[in-house]
């Protein structure tokens, strides 16, 4: 899994977008969120200045939220839920999933891509839908 960060071209010059936007390889976008004021509030601590914040770029989390809930036998043919399993294979990540001014309700340290849908299909329950923190690393590092 690798993220590229997009350039564009003006007068013959690449330039990076402002706030700097990424692509991975699974053709999904992020942009770099700069003030992180919002996602310590969300988290109740402070966040390292050594972090990177991306924000993704797109519905796509909605698209995968109804393959959960209501085509799941689909769910191998997400481009957003691959991208998310192989992170897996890092040895630090934080992925927050909250809705709009919503606290971290749960946090799923995780090992391996499984333990990764098992947060996801905790969090996207229709009936009973949670805020979560998906982490691999040392979470004292962030909370």
């Amino acid at each position: 899994m690798q993220l590229t960060e997009v350039l564009h071209e003006w007068g013959g010059v690449m330039y990076p977008s402002v706030p700097a936007e990424y692509a991975s390889s699974y053709g999904i976008y992020f942009y770099e969120v700069e003030d992180i004021e919002y996602f310590k509030r969300l988290m109740g601590k402070d966040i390292s200045d050594s972090f990177i914040v991306l924000h993704l770029k797109s519905d796509l989390i909605f698209e995968l939220d109804y393959t959960f809930n209501r085509d799941p036998d689909k769910l191998n043919e997400n481009n957003l839920l691959s991208f998310i399993k192989h992170l897996s294979v890092l040895p630090e990540f934080y992925l927050l999933l909250v809705r709009e001014d919503e606290r971290i309700s749960d946090v799923y340290e995780i090992n391996t891509s499984e333990d990764i849908v098992v947060a996801l299909t905790k969090c996207f329950d229709w009936n009973n839908p949670r805020d979560v923190l998906i982490c691999k690393g040392d979470i004292l590092k962030i909370i």
